[in-house]
Formats: structure tokens, sequence, C-alpha cells
């Protein structure tokens, strides 16, 4: 579970919590015993709604952490696919095909990361020379 936020209630907190839980507004209302209008107002709050962007985060962090860690088991039972000579055709291509998919697209990811990041060094040094 996350860490309490001091600034909230303990109602917007039970509200936080099941929104990160629940995959509707109606089912974290219900979950945290408050009317949906109670949610909806919470998100318009810019505390409640910062705070819930930041553990919507941490948790999407944590869910690609753990998928990261499951990847590796995948693509070793896909090598263990394509070298098994007794394995169908079909399924060996099919395995190599999934693999060749999923680099490009870790490739794709990385290679967005890496620009995200090396356009925001750059705004901030243009930023710094704006300031000096």
């Amino acid at each position: 579970m996350q860490p309490k936020n001091e600034n909230l209630s303990r109602r917007q907190e039970k509200v936080l919590i099941s929104l990160l839980q629940f995959p509707t507004i109606e089912a974290a209302a219900k979950n945290a015993g408050v009317n949906r209008t109670t949610v909806f107002r919470y998100l318009n709050d810019e505390a409640f709604h910062r705070e819930y962007r930041k553990r919507r985060r941490q948790s999407f962090s944590a869910a690609t952490a753990l998928l990261n860690k499951a990847a590796s088991v995948a693509v070793s039972e896909l090598v263990k696919m394509i070298l098994d000579t007794g394995t169908p055709a079909t399924a060996r291509v099919s395995a190599a095909r999934a693999i060749l998919q999923y680099s490009e697209s870790g490739l794709d990811t990385e290679v967005t990361s890496f620009d995200a990041n090396v356009l925001a060094e750059e705004l901030e040094a243009e930023k710094n020379k704006f300031y000096e």
C-alpha cells in the first residue's frame, strides 16, 4: 500500500485507494462508501488529483517492473521452442515472430524514452541559459 498523504482526509485516502483498486469510478465509490459525485469532486481537487496521478504512476512502474522480470522468462521459453526440433514448425515460426515483434517494440520504447530524456535535458539547458 502507498504511504498516506498528510494533506488528504481519511475519506479522501479511502477514495484514492479505491480508485487505484477498482476499474470504474462507480465501483471505487461503492467500495469507499461514497457517492460517485464525491469521487468526481475529489478528482477536481488539485491536491487530490496530483496525489492520484502520482500513485497511478507508482503502480504502473511497479507493474512494468514485474512485466520486465517476466519478459526474460517468456523469451527464454520462446527460444527453447525455436531450438527444439520436436516443436512443430508453425509454433517455432510463431515464437520467432513474437521475439522479433516484441524486441522491435521494446527498442521503439527505449528510443522514445531516450529521446524524451534528451529533450528534457535540452529544455533544462535552455531554461538555465534564459535565467543567466
